[in-house]
């Protein structure tokens, strides 16, 4: 268990985000991800279409090289495709999505940072993680993300902490996390 992070009060960071700014969050936790890659979702669908289009030339006894290329390639194609695509339009979706809820610069983000552990707060909703809640937590360049899953994670952007703020934010993160804070700077 890791030690109570002595926080006189809890660190406030207002901002206001925009849609550039939640591709870029939405990326840098896809960057950032732990566990099994992210292709490796995609390695499944293909295994299976390789498994019944051998099946199903092995049925039809044409197995050849041009007859098992002639059933998978198209699928393989279409999966790789879909793969791109999904990369590249995915953060797009879910920034749309968030500013479709919530509406871009409409509303100050309220991101607080405490022995508790972090929170958000829109003047909408509210959300927040305690500490035994987040898996980890990530520095980068633009971000500090905290994952709540493997996939998953809240961010607070760099630009919203004032510089003299980010040791306090780097010491109450490791002081709660340990070896689950991986910071630039620590």
């Amino acid at each position: 268990m890791m030690t109570e992070a002595i926080v006189s009060q809890p660190l406030e960071f207002r901002f206001t985000w925009d849609r550039g700014e939640v591709v870029r969050a939405v990326r840098a936790v896809r960057a950032n991800v732990s566990g099994r890659p992210w292709w490796l979702v995609f390695a499944y669908p293909v295994l299976l279409i390789m498994i019944v289009a051998v099946a199903s030339t092995l049925w039809d006894g044409t197995l050849s090289r041009g007859a098992l290329v002639q059933a998978i390639g198209p699928w393989i194609l279409f999966l790789v495709a879909w793969a791109t695509l999904m990369a590249w339009i995915g953060p797009w979706l879910t920034a749309r999505a968030q500013s479709r809820e919530n509406g871009p610069g409409q509303h100050t983000l309220i991101g607080t940072l405490s022995g508790d552990g972090y929170g958000t707060d829109n003047g909408r909703t509210q959300n927040s993680i305690h500490w035994n809640g987040v898996l980890r937590a990530v520095e980068t360049p633009e971000f500090f993300l905290f994952y709540y899953n493997r996939n998953c994670a809240f961010y607070l952007p760099h630009r919203a902490i004032a510089p003299e703020q980010l040791p306090e934010v780097r010491r109450v993160i490791v002081s709660q996390l340990g070896d689950r804070a991986a910071l630039r700077h620590t």
